[in-house]
């Protein structure tokens, strides 16, 4: 049987190994996560952009034409004014009459 005082010397033992242990792992650790901070973003970023020198040059965007465009970007600026009509989906959702 552990008396008190063998008691008391084992958590304390316990406690000075984890206390070991945890700065053992933040001492290699902190560096190398430094480094890499935000490579995660910037990676993710230039995945998104497909040509990076797109406004040096002079060519013109293919895809859509300038009518189009203003005509989207005005709906898309009017969609915030009046929010779309709620509707139900069988029962779920939507506003109750």
């Amino acid at each position: 049987m552990m008396n008190r005082a063998q008691f008391f010397g084992l958590v304390v033992a316990a406690a000075l190994s984890g206390c070991t242990a945890i700065e053992g792992a933040h001492s290699g650790a902190a560096p190398r996560t430094l480094e890499a901070f935000g490579d995660a973003v910037r990676e993710a970023r230039s995945r998104q952009v497909i040509d990076p020198h797109a406004g040096v040059g002079q060519f013109p965007v293919v895809g859509i034409d300038g009518q189009a465009a203003v005509s989207a970007w005005r709906r898309y600026q009017e969609s915030f004014r009046e929010p779309p009509p709620a509707f139900e989906v069988m029962g779920i959702g939507g506003t109750t009459r």
